[in-house]
């Protein structure tokens, strides 16, 4: 159990800052995006349950970051 916990460092942490909107994809601007962990973030769920519109999924990856695309990732874009 001890390695495991040792291994296992938690939840990685997310990127969050401009997007935009083009063509099908929403693309998040990763040279002016900042890393933090959304799991400390109150209301996320019930924001993303929200998201209707490319609009929308734009404005929460502004406050929450996209979904599928960490720090880690080159290309941060995903489809809408």
């Amino acid at each position: 159990m001890r390695i495991a916990r040792e291994l296992w460092s938690g939840p990685r942490p997310w990127l969050r800052g401009p997007a935009s909107f083009d063509g099908d994809w929403l693309v998040l601007d990763k040279q002016q995006a900042v890393e933090y962990h959304p799991y400390e973030e109150k209301g996320i769920a019930f924001a993303l349950a929200n998201v209707r519109t490319p609009r929308d999924a734009v404005e929460f990856i502004g406050k929450y970051g996209m979904l599928k695309h960490g720090p880690e990732d080159e290309d941060c874009r995903e489809a809408f």
